[in-house]
């Protein structure tokens, strides 16, 4: 449902957080309305490119979409 703060719509949710030390990934989901958004924060020293972790998850939520309108 549609929230509001002194009458403005909010019209996202953008998931951040951190790193705890000796931790490399942090996947953060957030929902809002009919969007699901993730955000991920990553030590560079383990995992030095998130936009590909970040593309692969694209690619999965759609076959995932792709799966479920095929009925399979």
């Amino acid at each position: 449902k549609q929230l509001y703060l002194n009458g403005a719509a909010m019209e996202a949710v953008f998931p951040v957080s951190f790193l705890f030390g000796g931790q490399g990934l942090n996947i953060t989901l957030t929902s809002y309305m009919d969007a699901l958004n993730i955000g991920l924060v990553a030590c560079r020293e383990v995992l030095p490119d998130v936009e590909q972790l970040a593309n692969h998850i694209v690619l999965a939520f759609d076959e995932l979409k792709q799966a479920m309108l095929a009925g399979d």
